[in-house]
């Protein structure tokens, strides 16, 4: 399950940067952090407007395309979009919608074994071949046709609205908002650090991050308040009481996320 939405903001020089930590953090190679594939948004720093959400297999390799890090053809990616963007502006917020890495699907990089390996994106034509890209593809659908009916047009970016056929556009009518970062900071799906401060910073906050994804999990299965949804993740789960009381005890919950430009 999509349960977990994790934000930064980079200019036009670091995208090598925020790369390495979105593989860092949804590597599809591990059984750390989150599955590789999920949902990702660019959106305007300045007006906080949502300007593409699309899905990915591979988030890293994805994002890689879209800024010119790897090769691929002009109409398989954004670069000349964000090209003009670091035109007229100076920061460009990026956010991801990510899973548990139990439902990390086969994607290339396992296939054919690291890093170097130059593979095929998975895009929009091609067949589901696990649950979590079909879960994946689901929640694009859902998030674009939300969007739809929030503005009446699909992001500026983006060409058509996803998989009508497998869309619930009751299901996340405001959600899509929360897909420029710096919206409803409070709300319990945002993680509290951006995505470089989890990969560099304490490996503190990432364990306390896994667990909050299986919490939000609970949360969005039974409803509830998100204190509801920890007390019944430390029944379930009775070794880390000690852990849900530090993510209390330090306040964690009511960080903002902080920028690294």
């Amino acid at each position: 399950m999509l349960a977990t939405i994790i934000t930064d903001v980079y200019c036009d020089s670091k995208p090598a940067e925020l790369a390495k930590a979105i593989d860092f953090l949804c590597c599809p190679t591990d059984a750390l952090g989150w599955s590789s594939a999920g949902i990702y948004c660019f959106w305007n720093y300045d007006t906080k407007e949502i300007l593409y959400i699309g899905l990915a297999s591979d988030l890293v390799h994805r994002f890689r395309q879209h800024n010119g890090l790897v090769d691929v053809s002009p109409e398989k990616c954004k670069r000349a979009q964000i090209t003009q963007y670091f035109r007229e502006s100076s920061l460009l917020g990026y956010s991801i919608f990510v899973q548990s890495p139990l439902a990390q699907p086969l994607v290339w990089r396992q296939k054919r074994g690291g890093e170097q390996a130059h593979g095929e994106y998975w895009g929009d034509d091609e067949e589901d071949i696990g649950d979590g890209e079909h879960n994946v593809r689901i929640m694009e659908g859902t998030l674009l046709r939300s969007y739809y009916m929030l503005h009446g047009r699909w992001p500026a970016w983006n060409k058509i609205g996803g998989r009508r056929t497998e869309c619930k556009p009751g299901d996340y009518p405001s959600e899509v908002n929360l897909l420029n970062g710096l919206v409803g900071q409070e709300h319990p799906l945002l993680a509290r650090l951006t995505i470089r401060n989890l990969a560099n910073g304490d490996r503190k906050y990432r364990r306390y991050e896994e667990n909050l994804h299986a919490i939000r999990m609970i949360q969005s299965e039974f409803g509830g308040t998100m204190e509801q949804a920890m007390n019944r993740f430390s029944k379930l789960n009775p070794t880390t009481e000690t852990l849900i009381a530090q993510i209390v005890e330090a306040g964690y919950l009511a960080k903002h996320p902080l920028i690294p430009i």
